[in-house]
């Protein structure tokens, strides 16, 4: 769930989307509505309940089916909160890629010197971030079925919005525009760990990885779907990258 702090205080907002709905726990409406007060609301039909309480899950409560006054105090102490709420499953999705920091550390310029250390760490988080996407993307097309997939433009666009939070975790240099964040992942479906790499360290300055042997190993991982988890992806004939998403 994305989080937000609350002003003042050292307890933790928790947000999160359920069906597409912006929704609160009972902790989250703490100060806000008093548990009683939920329960009779909900019995009343005032509140929407749109999850039980089960094990490992809270209760949760559509936040937009609030009585207006309650709802009205939400958004004042939280205006974030949707921006939030729909950046958690991006946040969620990074996990470091080993085999990015490995090619970047042993990726060579023209004049046989490595990368910075600080572009290595950067470059291979850009690859985490948008391998995480790549996840994403695929669950996105398997939930087409029952309706919840997201489009294209709003996949995108929460990518592009969810990036700011993801960097407190790996720091990026990503784009934020979402149409050029979108360019960079089919560059980077098609081109894999090298397309990343730019400014003065990139194609005018073209590098090499140490051997041809690791240059091959990294191909083949960037080659196989297999080696991303939940992933898949294909070319179209134009040669840009498609990815499923409606």
């Amino acid at each position: 769930m994305g989080l937000i702090l609350r002003p003042g205080a050292t307890n933790i907002f928790l947000m999160e989307t359920y069906n597409g709905r912006l929704c609160a726990t009972y902790s989250d409406l703490d100060g806000i509505m008093s548990m009683d007060a939920i329960r009779q609301n909900v019995v009343r039909g005032n509140i929407l309940q749109v999850r039980r309480a089960c094990k490992d899950s809270s209760a949760l409560f559509a936040v937009d089916s609030l009585p207006l006054k309650y709802k009205t105090e939400v958004y004042r102490r939280f205006p974030d909160m949707k921006a939030q709420a729909e950046s958690k499953p991006f946040v969620e999705s990074i996990e470091p890629d080993g085999a990015a920091l490995v090619f970047y550390q042993d990726y060579l310029l023209a004049d046989g010197k490595h990368l910075p250390s600080d572009k290595q760490a950067e470059y291979a988080n850009n690859a985490a971030i948008l391998n995480g996407f790549r996840a994403l993307m695929e669950k996105s097309i398997s939930r087409r079925s029952n309706g919840k997939s997201l489009n294209k433009t709003d996949f995108w666009r929460r990518a592009a919005q969810a990036l700011i939070r993801i960097a407190d975790t790996f720091p990026n240099s990503l784009p934020e525009n979402p149409r050029r964040l979108q360019e960079k992942f089919n560059q980077y479906l098609s081109g894999g760990y090298s397309v990343l790499i730019t400014g003065k360290y990139g194609t005018r300055n073209r590098a090499k990885v140490k051997t041809d042997e690791q240059e091959s190993v990294i191909k083949k991982l960037l080659a196989d779907p297999r080696n991303f988890d939940n992933t898949s992806n294909c070319t179209t004939t134009s040669g840009s990258t498609s990815t499923g998403i409606k």
